[in-house]
């Protein structure tokens, strides 16, 4: 072997060789000189590469083990002793198994010892644990080859070992990192379909094709299928009739080549034959190459409301013609009651002025009581007309501020009477989200309201502020000192002409408050009121919009 080394590098020595084996003849001293230096250098070449080549096998980072035909050790180099920790004086000549080296079972699942022994061709990577000298458990790659001679006979098994319990930890890691991972993706897909499935409108996916990839319980059973897998990859054709399946796919077909989401109303007849109103956003899904590969749907079933729309808007019709109504009504108390009570004040007062002789003292009291009726009735219409204008006014909302329509309230009302003992307290900066017109037309009522009951106090007492409800909400109050009422007549307040004095006593045409319930109720609040009669009276209301 050593000389067919030599030969394959030199040629020429290789012939010299052949010449002097074959013939047994001497051949000239040059060439025997030549050939005795040729086999000296080549002799050392080969020294000096066998002593790299253990310098190499010893600094591999690799463990090389050899084992003869018995499977004992016959060499243990490379890194053998760094990763395993037994010195070569310590197992060589000995089995693998004689000093626990290997796990058993391991060994045997590689089938190595099988096939080195029948002779069969060994070339393979085996991983095996194995135990090291303390004890513990290293994971190893070894890679085993048989080395035969010329007549195919093994002659030993050529390990090399690599140190992979690093990469197997990791790969435990990932392993117990990926299970992890799939037990939150499954939980939070749980939780996803337990959304999903608890939302009250119809969720659907749509491939390319509008074939159905996902879809709550709600919408398969909406399409006549008991179970939503029983939808899945299924066509619209399959489940809607032919013009309904066809609009459903030319919509999604749109959607795929649109950039932004689409909102549609529209009549849907469902598998059941009923007709229902949906309304339908549809958005594309796209992938992490930013590939679009679906349509998510989701229907909310607005039937109910539709038809409560249509009812809404019955009504509105009506509304608009009551509201005709009471505008004709309006003209007419405005015109044509006015006509005959100008009459009867004229003729009332023509008789005081052209007959003064012929009218004892009781006539000119009838015809006096006439006059005032006549005046009352004016004032009444008046009155009538601008409650009903409150009901048909058009609310234009503003930030307005209470406090400031307080201030110019009361000051009108002081201009009226200058020699009145007053103190009014109004609170700063009270502001509310309203109609400014209407809430003025209330606050002039409320507050003269509030003058009128306690003219005949010596000293007038009036408070507008605020308070906070058992419900943490604003109640806005003016209170004052003045006559009061009994609380048991206290639902008759804010009735029209309900009156819970005379006019002897307090002038008035018993509209007043109720316009007032009518301006808060168009506000979304509520009005009522509190009273101890000749002590106190406070009226409260509320502003919602």
């Amino acid at each position: 072997i050593y000389l067919q080394r030599l030969c394959e590098k030199e040629p020429r020595l290789a012939s010299l060789l052949y010449y002097y084996i074959e013939y047994g003849k001497p051949v000239r001293q040059s060439r025997e000189v030549i050939a005795a230096l040729k086999i000296e250098s080549a002799e050392r070449e080969l020294q000096e590469a066998n002593e790299r080549l253990n310098l190499h096998v010893e600094n591999s980072p690799m463990a090389i083990v050899e084992w003869d035909s018995s499977f004992r050790v016959t060499r243990w180099g490379g890194q053998a002793e760094q990763i395993f920790g037994w010195k070569d004086k310590e197992v060589l000549g000995k089995k693998p198994l004689e000093w626990k080296f290997v796990y058993e079972e391991d060994l045997a699942v590689s089938n190595v010892i099988e096939k080195f022994q029948s002779g069969k061709e060994v070339r393979n990577i085996t991983t095996l644990r194995s135990y090291k000298k303390d004890g513990s458990v290293v994971y190893c790659e070894w890679y085993n080859s048989i080395l035969f001679d010329k007549s195919r006979k093994p002659l030993s098994l050529l390990s090399l070992v690599q140190d992979i319990t690093d990469r197997k930890r990791a790969e435990k890691e990932i392993l117990e990192l990926n299970a992890e991972l799939e037990q939150r993706v499954a939980q939070r897909t749980a939780e996803l379909n337990s959304l999903i499935e608890a939302i009250p409108d119809l969720i659907f996916v749509v491939d390319s094709e509008s074939r159905v990839t996902y879809c709550n319980d709600i919408f398969a059973k909406a399409m006549g299928f008991e179970k939503k897998e029983e939808i899945i990859n299924r066509s619209p054709t399959d489940f809607l009739a032919q013009e309904q399946a066809e609009q459903f796919i030319k919509q999604n077909r749109e959607i795929f080549h649109s950039t932004q989401p689409v909102h549609k109303s529209e009549a849907v007849i469902f598998p059941n034959g009923k007709l229902y109103h949906l309304d339908t956003i549809r958005v594309l899904l796209v992938n992490d190459q930013q590939q679009v590969y679906a349509v998510l749907g989701a229907s909310r079933d607005i039937t109910e409301l539709v038809k409560i729309r249509q009812e809404l808007q019955a009504r509105t019709i009506q509304l608009e013609i009551a509201n005709h109504e009471l505008q004709s009504f309006s003209y007419s108390a405005s015109h044509d009651l006015r006509a005959p009570l100008r009459a009867i004040e004229g003729f009332s007062t023509a008789l005081i002025e052209d007959f003064p002789e012929s009218l004892n003292e009781e006539a000119r009291d009838y015809l006096k009581r006439i006059h005032e009726a006549t005046k009352r009735m004016n004032q009444l219409i008046d009155a009538l007309l601008a409650l009903s204008r409150v009901a048909r006014t058009e609310m234009m909302f503003e930030h307005v501020s209470l406090s400031r329509i307080a201030e110019e309230v009361v000051e009108e009302l002081k201009q009226r009477e200058l020699q009145r003992r007053v103190e009014i307290t109004i609170k700063p900066d009270l502001y509310v989200e309203g109609d400014p017109r209407l809430l003025r037309v209330a606050l002039e009522n409320l507050f003269d309201n509030a003058w009128k009951f306690t003219s005949k106090k010596k000293f007038t007492k009036i408070e507008f502020s605020t308070a906070i409800s058992s419900d943490d909400k604003v109640v806005y109050f003016i209170r004052d000192n003045g006559a009061g009422f009994d609380m048991a007549y206290a639902d008759k307040l804010f009735g029209e002409f309900q009156r819970l004095h005379s006019t002897n006593e307090f002038n008035g045409t018993g509209i007043g408050l109720a316009t007032v319930k009518r301006i808060i109720n168009r506000h979304g609040g509520r009005v009522w009121a509190e009273s101890e009669p000749n002590v106190e009276t406070t009226f409260y209301f509320t502003i919602e919009s």
